[in-house]
């Protein structure tokens, strides 16, 4: 491989499955060198699938955090104190990337001085567009999407957005330097219970960054398949309740 020129940070927990098409797709479709980290605290047989990637892949660095991942920004944030190129790459272990999905991306984060963030098209698994660019939220808490549940083949554009899905982004380093304490907030809001993705977009636009959605790439994504597990024996709902008063409470004076 040649010298990267992107740091990926992958997070995982659970879903051997789901991790291992997440990460074969990375090698298989991204011709930009790359590092790759991996914040995984699994109790299934994923450590043992991370330990012989890291032996046959360059450039791999996987971190197995003492303490459990309460949230995926504190995950993040583990990840980019152990990584340094310029510009940095989120994938959650559920979603799997496309052919061309970094092209235009990279080429637009890169060359725009004012681009903190760039989101991607994401898709469910049948085809059918999940995620775009994120307009608003609804007092219940669903998102205003750009062509939800259209074919996939729409919303093949780049626009300036409030916000972008979180399962997938692009971000500048000394973008996520500006925000407060120097990284993304992984105290606000309870763990995998939403609401946090939609805080990182406007709290980079507060510090005068933009968010881009580009629909040039794509890539698909398993909803939330740890944040559902036993939600009928949890407090998911009135947790997700807490994390939409905890987002309005803090951005209901800014300007979406």
């Amino acid at each position: 491989m040649n010298e990267p020129l992107l740091d990926v940070i992958v997070t995982t927990h659970n879903h051997l499955g789901l991790t291992i098409e997440c990460i074969e797709a990375l090698y298989r479709y991204t011709e930009l060198p790359f590092t790759l980290t991996v914040v995984d605290d699994s109790t299934d047989l994923t450590p043992t699938y991370l330990k012989s990637l890291a032996k046959e892949k360059e450039h791999v660095q996987i971190i197995r955090p003492k303490e459990h991942i309460r949230c995926t920004n504190q995950a993040i944030n583990i990840a980019l104190e152990k990584t340094s190129l310029p510009i940095v790459c989120f994938i959650g272990n559920s979603t799997r990337v496309e052919p061309n999905w970094l092209d235009a991306a990279y080429k637009l984060i890169a060359q725009r001085d004012d681009c903190g963030v760039v989101g991607f098209k994401i898709l469910n698994p049948q085809g059918t567009i999940q995620s775009t660019g994120i307009m608003g939220v609804f007092d219940n808490g669903i998102m205003a999407v750009n062509g939800k549940e259209e074919a996939g083949h729409r919303c093949c554009y780049i626009s300036q957005v409030p916000c972008i899905g979180g399962c997938i982004f692009l971000a500048k380093r000394k973008a996520i330097l500006t925000l407060d304490g120097g990284k993304l907030d992984d105290t606000t809001y309870i763990g995998f219970r939403g609401w946090d993705d939609l805080d990182m977009c406007l709290s980079f636009r507060a510090k005068g960054w933009d968010v881009i959605y580009c629909g040039y790439g794509s890539v698909y994504h398993v909803d939330s398949p740890t944040k559902k597990e036993n939600v009928q024996k949890s407090n998911f709902y009135p947790e997700l309740e807490i994390n939409k008063k905890r987002f309005l409470a803090k951005w209901q004076d800014f300007k979406i």
